[in-house]
């Protein structure tokens, strides 16, 4: 279980990273970009919002830097690597409560069961906010949800069979096959993203 967590999110910051690097690369700045908000979440937006949005009744959100996280809880979903940990970066989820305590909580996004996690990094005033979005559900969504993104961001600026990217100044998102059941889905803050990046490459990890 560990192990798993762990190496998914590896995964979810070197797409991050490498998804970043190509939108610096070939998109040049336009103020009016807009953000990719799916309306349960945009990137950039404060932890608080996120922690107190309009999730639906009995669903609250932890993040791997709550005092009061329920013992029951996995600790591994909520690992990050040390480097950006050590920076302030948090990681949250969606959990609800049942007989047998708390659990995490699927959203139904585009008609599917959702996995949601949300990773926070603080701005330049020290602000926890929105970096990365991270979405999981079933690989037979990927069509409907491809749609769903489309309808919210625009067309896509690369789409293939087991791949979908929309990107612009502002935002960067994907979603990709994982190659076996799942697929992942990410929303990407560019500018917090680059200057996560800026800040792990002064602070190497030891």
């Amino acid at each position: 279980m560990t192990h798993r967590h762990f190496c998914e999110i590896l995964m979810f910051m070197k797409v991050a990273a490498a998804l970043t690097a190509l939108l610096l690369a070939a998109t040049p700045a336009f103020a009016a970009d807009k953000e990719f908000d799916l309306g349960f979440a945009r990137p950039g937006m404060m932890q608080g919002q996120f922690r107190f949005g309009a999730w639906p009744a009995g669903v609250k959100v932890f993040c791997s830097d709550d005092k009061d996280r329920p013992e029951e809880l996995d600790k591994a979903a909520f690992l990050l690597p040390k480097g950006i940990a050590r920076l302030g970066a948090s990681r949250c989820g969606l959990f609800a409560k049942d007989d047998a305590g708390w659990r995490q909580y699927r959203l139904e996004v585009a008609g599917w069961s959702t996995e949601v996690w949300g990773m926070f990094f603080p701005d330049g005033a020290g602000q926890p906010r929105l970096v990365q979005l991270f979405l999981k559900q079933p690989k037979e969504s990927f069509e409907t949800l491809s749609t769903h993104f489309a309808g919210r961001f625009g067309p896509p600026k690369e789409s293939k069979a087991r791949l979908a990217r929309w990107s612009n100044s502002t935002n960067d998102a994907a979603i990709i096959e994982d190659g076996g059941t799942n697929l992942h889905a990410y929303v990407i803050d560019n500018r917090l993203q680059e200057s996560m990046n800026v800040r792990m490459s002064q602070h190497p990890t030891r």
